[in-house]
């Protein structure tokens, strides 16, 4: 059994020398007792610089410090595991968005002895999840708009009703061109187009 855990061990630690995820352990006072090569490259550290006592503050931005002290280092104490998003300063010191992980190890009498946190940098997904957004949000732009005049059509009147329903009072004006399809017949629909378009930048003006 005990052969057997340590080739568990070892076979862990050789997870962590080969991961792209930054692997890093301290103890309860943020001082670090192990770095893994993915992280020492990310924070310009050479792969025989000591490490230990190195102060994982100095690589957590402000905000990510403020974080641990009040969620995640309490969550991870009481549940033994913290997971959420969280950034890091690289070597740059370009900021990084990470995906992170702390987990609590506790003694015997159910202190923690130290935390490991593995962090997998999520920059491409996020920008992709913002390219997202802003395709959805084009889309539900086209969805409710009038392709020709940019102004609302049915789903989008629908929707400025339906954000404005607590509104005590709304007023609804009804326009009709006047011998509008006499311009279509004698000058074409790409002047009745245009029309449209000149028709509409006026009342966006008013």
């Amino acid at each position: 059994p005990i052969l057997a855990g340590e080739r568990a061990l070892r076979d862990l630690v050789t997870v962590f020398e080969h991961t792209t995820d930054y692997v890093v352990q301290a103890d309860p006072r943020g001082r670090v007792h192990y770095m893994n090569p993915a992280l020492r490259q990310a924070l310009g550290i050479g792969p025989d610089d000591p490490v230990h006592g190195f102060d994982v503050t100095r690589f957590n931005t402000p905000e990510t410090n403020d974080l641990f002290v009040g969620t995640i280092l309490p969550a991870a104490q009481a549940h033994g595991v913290w997971t959420g998003e969280t950034t890091v300063y690289g070597a740059d010191p370009r900021v990084v968005p990470v995906n992170q992980m702390v987990i609590a190890h506790k003694g015997m009498d159910g202190r923690v002895q130290l935390y490991s946190s593995v962090m997998r940098d999520i920059t491409d997904q996020l920008a992709l999840r913002r390219r997202q957004q802003q395709e959805n949000a084009r889309l539900l732009q086209l969805s409710r708009r009038d392709p020709l005049t940019g102004l609302l059509n049915r789903a989008g009147f629908e929707a400025f009703l339906e954000q404005h329903r607590t509104t005590e009072a709304l007023a609804l004006l009804y326009i009709d061109l006047d011998r509008f399809k006499a311009v279509n017949d004698t000058h074409g629909h790409a002047v009745g187009d245009q029309l449209l378009q000149q028709f509409a930048r006026r009342l966006e003006r008013r």
